[in-house]
Parts: C-alpha cells; structure tokens; sequence
C-alpha cells in the first residue's frame, strides 16, 4: 500500500474539497434549470423520446408495463433508473439524482487514481479534471445516457481497482454489476466485454487461470442486465432486440451502409433499394442489418468504409464539448450552426462560410476558439493514451515492472472501455436526433 493512500487526513480534505467544488457548481446550475422551466433538460439526442416513455409507463396500468417498455422508442435503460427520483422530485429529482452519481463518480475516480499512481497530487488533479469538464458539469442536467452510464463505468473502474488491489472476487463481481447497469444505460458499451475478457488472459503472466474465472465472472454479471431485458423483449414482441426504436445495433449497422453508399454514388444494396433518402430509415425502425452482413459488405469496399471511420472518429475527436456548456445549455450563439462545422463547413471545404459566420460575431468567434482549444487537447490526451496503451500491449513486462501490476491490469480494463467506445462510435448513427424542447 503507497504512502500516498496512507494518508487518511489529507485525502479526506481533498475528497471533501472534490465534493464542494462539484456541488456548487451544480446547485448553481440547478437554479438555472429551475429558473428556465427546465428547457436544456431535453436537449440531447432522444432526450424527448426517453420523456414520453417514461410518462408513458408512469400512466398506463401495472399489467400494461411489460408491453410499454418494449414498444417504447428507446430503451428502458435510458430511463428506469431516474424513474423514482421523478416520482418523488419531478425533473428536479431526475437532476438531483444524476448529480449525485457525477458526485459520487468524481470521489470513486479520485479512489481509483490514489490506487493506480503513486504522485501525491495525481488524484485530486484527475479528479478534478473530471468533475470540470464540459460534458460532466452539463450531462447530469439533461436526460442523457451519459449522465448515468458514465458514473457506473466509473464505478466499475474504482471497483476493478480495488479487487486487483487487495486480490479479491467479490469487489470485481460488484464492478461487473455496475458495468452491466452502464450496458443496460447504454448497450453498446457490450462491444467493450470480448476486449475485457480476453486482455487480461493473455497479459496474465502469472496465475493466468485465476485471471480467466475472474474476467468470465465479471462479464458473464456485466451481460446479465442487458440479456435479461432481452429475453423479457424478445418474449413480448416475438423479435430478438432490446427495444422498437432505432437505438440497435443492427439499425445503425444498416445506416452506416447507407451513408456510406450514397457518399460514393453506389447503388444499394438490395436490403436498402427502397430507401430513396436518408429520413426513410426511420420509418422501418425494425430493420437492420446484421453483423456478418455489414462486414462482407465491408469486405467488399474496405477502402471506403475505412475513410469513413477515420472521418467519423475525426468527427468524435473534434468535439471539445464546451458546446455542450455554452450552446446546448447555456443557449450562447446557439443559431450559429457551430456544432454542424465538422460536417457542413470544414468536411466540405467551405472556408468561406465559415469567414462569413465568424465576421463581427464576438459569441461565435469565442465559443469557436473555446471549442478548437478543448478539442486539440482532447485529440493529445487520446493519442497519448492511446499511444501509451498499445505500447503497454507490445511491452507488458516492461511498463508493468515499472507501474505495477494493478494499475497495468487497469490499463487492459481501460483499453477494454476505450475499445468500445470507439467501435460504437463508428457504428452509430450518425445523423443525430434534432434538439426538442422540453414539453409541459
């Protein structure tokens, strides 16, 4: 056990320094929301479907619930868990609850690094971080995924650290329960569980059969959520899924194909030649294409879809997210179309448009530069990190003599996470929902 974790009175002052800083940032913020009648609470990608849903079940009768969730638009893990705080607070409680997670998120973060890195400021410093960046002061006042899967996969971290440390199953049960919540938040995060199980049997020098009863148990706990809410679908609807909208994997496998397509002029293939534009996808909300499907497809213009995946990570990258702050939240400069720049201004080469747009507007031009400064060092910390990660995978002998073993198996946990965020965000849709305000 370091020095540093030792050191109870120190670390309870930051930890409570951590927890001031976070809640009133977010109290404030609360007023804002309150003041505004709640109007950036739905402003996010199907933040209006996940209202009506959950209105929906809260109105119709007990016998009813089964068939409501599973005829529901988005899935019931997008909104179940806020589903008590609105009973008991409305939107304010749904908040209220949510920032307790980023809180609480912020303190299981700061526990983890104290674990992982022996610097005596490391924690507070990646704590703090955290809990100040764009998207984790504005997630928890919106009905997002993110503002509840993100702490539970925060929660899975500190908890995997924790068992590593101290060599003990129970805890590493507790993270899978936790990844397996954020799974159910948001399914695509399953993408990460092949990764998860794999990476630490092959990086496991040493009692590498201890090491594979533990990353089975963990993702057979992780997949259990998401497998039962599918089976309770699959047996009410009579289709495989987990939910009726176009939040699935097989949906977004087949728009992907056909933005590619229609980019290179190609006809259709034939799971997509009645589809003349793009807005028709919605209306077939249970087609898809399936998974062995998309990659002979794939197989077929490696080149094209390879370009495409490097722009739509660009696309990922780009985003700083102090949008999020100032546009989606705090309404500055929001008819500017800033957050169309990747695609409709830069993607297309149109400098032009862009000089015309930044020409004697004050409120675009700082938000521009705000948002160009958070994403270059978005972009360093992800090639960093990435970087650092793969030359752990070449070199695990060597970066674990000198990290230790622990933080070096929460390196592969991390590279697990980081492998499917990246696939779901090339996979997924890319034409987002458009921002609704929230209704009475």
């Amino acid at each position: 056990m370091r020095d540093r974790y030792q050191t109870v009175g120190s670390r309870k002052r930051e930890i409570t320094s951590l927890i001031i800083i976070a809640l009133s940032i977010h109290l404030l913020m609360l007023i804002h929301d309150i003041a505004s009648n709640y109007y950036p609470f739905l402003w996010g990608d199907r933040g209006t479907g996940r209202w009506e849903a959950m209105l929906a079940l809260v109105q119709s009768e007990p016998t009813s619930y089964l068939s409501h969730l599973a005829g529901a638009e988005v899935g019931p893990g997008e909104y179940l868990l806020q589903l008590p705080s609105y009973l008991i607070g409305g939107r304010a409680g749904i908040i209220i609850f949510q920032i307790s997670l980023s809180v609480l998120s912020t303190v299981c973060l700061y526990e983890a690094t104290a674990i992982l890195l022996p610097w005596n400021r490391a924690p507070f410093i990646c704590a703090l971080i955290y809990s100040l960046l764009p998207q984790s002061i504005v997630f928890p006042h919106q009905f997002t995924t993110e503002a509840v899967a993100t702490p539970f996969c925060t929660f899975f971290l500190y908890l995997m650290a924790r068992s590593l440390r101290q060599n003990r199953l129970p805890a590493a049960l507790w993270g899978g329960l936790c990844y397996g919540i954020a799974i159910f938040v948001r399914p695509s995060l399953a993408l990460a569980l092949p990764a998860l199980l794999l990476l630490p049997i092959l990086y496991s020098s040493r009692q590498r059969q201890v090491a594979t009863v533990r990353g089975v148990a963990i993702c057979a706990v992780a997949s259990l959520p998401l497998a039962l809410w599918v089976a309770a679908f699959t047996g009410t609807t009579g289709r495989i899924g987990y939910t009726s909208g176009v939040a699935n994997l097989g949906w977004n496998l087949r728009s992907k194909v056909f933005l590619v397509y229609a980019e290179n002029g190609w006809a259709e293939p034939p799971e997509l030649a009645r589809f003349l534009e793009y807005a028709q996808l919605y209306a077939d909300t249970g087609g898809g294409i399936s998974v062995p499907r998309y990659l002979e497809l794939v197989s077929e213009h490696p080149v094209s879809f390879a370009k495409d995946a490097v722009i739509s990570l660009g696309q990922v990258l780009w985003r700083g997210n102090v949008t999020k702050l100032f546009i989606d939240y705090l309404r500055i400069a929001a008819d500017q179309k800033i957050k169309d720049l990747p695609k409709n201004v830069l993607g297309a080469g149109n400098t032009g448009a862009l000089l015309d747009a930044m020409r004697g507007n004050v409120g675009f031009i700082s938000i521009l530069l705000l948002e160009a400064v958070f994403s270059l060092a978005n972009i360093c910390f992800v090639f960093i990190g990435v970087g650092f990660l793969l030359f752990a995978l070449a070199r695990p002998q060597k970066v674990s003599s000198k990290i230790g073993s622990v933080a070096f198996q929460s390196m592969l946990i991390i590279a697990s996470i980081l492998f499917g965020v990246i696939a779901s965000s090339e996979i997924v849709d890319a034409a987002q929902a458009g921002p609704e305000g929230p209704s009475a």
